[in-house]
């Protein structure tokens, strides 16, 4: 055997036991960015920027993978009684416009929803 044979070797045994770890690190922090900017929302332009930070860095990702993304956030860091009712009031406040601030606010506001609903299902499991 030659050293690039051991080499791709090494990485097929025990390259996953080392890349997964630290990938899934990184998705961790990811998730916590994201939370920590839903925390300074403090207008429904903020919650757009967010919207579009996940777009830019995700390659213009598809609405259910956006979803996932964002409940998936608010499951591991669940958002404050506070920070419900400004989503929803928002959410609120543009109910009846059609355009970005309905779908950002809309979308936050579900996901929250939907993350709350989870997070009850998997205490009762």
């Amino acid at each position: 055997m030659n050293w690039p044979t051991n080499v791709i070797q090494f990485v097929q045994k025990w390259g996953n036991a080392i890349v997964k770890p630290i990938l899934t690190k990184k998705h961790n922090i990811y998730l916590y960015y994201i939370r920590y900017k839903i925390t300074n929302a403090n207008l429904p332009e903020d919650l757009i920027r967010i919207l579009k930070n996940i777009a830019n860095i995700n390659n213009h990702i598809a609405t259910e993978d956006l979803f996932k993304l964002l409940i998936e956030c608010l499951i591991k860091y669940p958002l404050t009684e506070i920070e419900l009712q400004k989503i929803s009031n928002w959410q609120q406040l543009y109910d009846n416009e059609l355009g970005i601030y309905n779908y950002a606010t809309a979308t936050f506001w579900v996901c929250s929803v939907c993350a709350i609903q989870e997070s009850e299902q998997q205490l009762l499991y």
